[in-house]
């Protein structure tokens, strides 16, 4: 089967333009709250991320959203339908997406306190 709105001939459903970073976005926000350096906030956001997708993989191979090419050496091994290479993909995405913003923002504003302060100075 096929979703209904598909971009780029065929190749690139709806569902990676709005479902992916909707992930990305949440897990990262959801883990900001456990207060975690830089590369252990990141290994969290990758696992959690991975968690969130992999009911949807799975449901995507029974619902038959999309399928998977059996004679590609690269996704031979699977778990429950869903090669292994999604799953570290997204941890590997989730990862690279959550350290860049991390970096970028620490570099850029520093202390999230610092913010806070500048935040209540600016209401004023």
């Amino acid at each position: 089967g096929q979703t209904m709105l598909v971009f780029f001939y065929g190749r690139f459903p709806l569902h990676i333009v709005l479902f992916y970073p909707a992930t990305m976005y949440l897990t990262n926000v959801a883990m900001e709250n456990l207060g975690l350096d830089t590369i252990a906030h990141s290994c969290a956001v990758a696992l959690a991320d991975v968690a969130v997708d992999v009911p949807f993989d799975i449901l995507g191979i029974k619902f038959l959203w999309w399928t998977w090419h059996d004679t590609d050496p690269n996704i031979f091994d699977r778990h429950y339908s869903v090669p292994w290479t999604s799953y570290v993909f997204h941890m590997a995405f989730a990862f690279a997406l959550s350290f860049l913003f991390r970096v970028t923002w620490n570099s850029l504003v520093g202390d999230r306190k610092k913010l806070t302060s500048l935040s209540g100075i600016l209401r004023t």
